[in-house]
């Protein structure tokens, strides 16, 4: 919208600087009439100098706004860059996260069988003493049978 408007006011400039070159420039109409040489004049003094100035202004204006537009080009690339690398490592840390989390559950279930491992160890060892409690129990019965036999 601003170019826009920069180039209507160009073009009214160059609108306004062809009336300038009609106005000041000597035909057979206007030679020699009265007041013309004056009014050269004082367009060559006043209105062609502020015509240039005002032209020059506009140049100055575009080249800055040019630069404007492409240092926010700039600060928005690197914006987007900073986006899409934020997304990258928040993708990262999302992977790291399920991988720790599948780490876990690894070890959970290897502490699991070590448990039962060894839950099934100890009970087998209760076994072989229960076996070993029942088998002197029994030949304690034995020998308790024997002598009640011999009396």
């Amino acid at each position: 919208m601003v170019k826009q408007n920069i180039l209507k006011a160009k073009s009214y400039l160059d609108n306004f600087d062809k009336v300038i070159k009609v106005r000041t420039k000597v035909t057979g109409q206007n030679e020699g009439t009265r007041g013309f040489e004056h009014i050269r004049g004082a367009f060559k003094k006043d209105v062609i100098p502020f015509v240039k100035s005002l032209r020059q202004s506009f140049v100055d204006f575009e080249l800055g706004l040019y630069r404007e537009v492409y240092e926010m080009k700039a600060i928005f690339q690197q914006m987007k860059t900073k986006v899409e690398q934020c997304s990258v490592d928040r993708r990262y840390f999302e992977i790291e996260k399920k991988e720790l989390l599948i780490e876990n559950e690894r070890l959970l279930e290897k502490i699991i069988s070590q448990d039962i491992v060894c839950t099934a160890m100890h009970s087998n060892d209760d076994l072989v003493k229960y076996a070993e409690m029942e088998q002197s129990y029994i030949d304690e019965y034995s020998r308790c049978v024997e002598l009640e036999a011999e009396l």
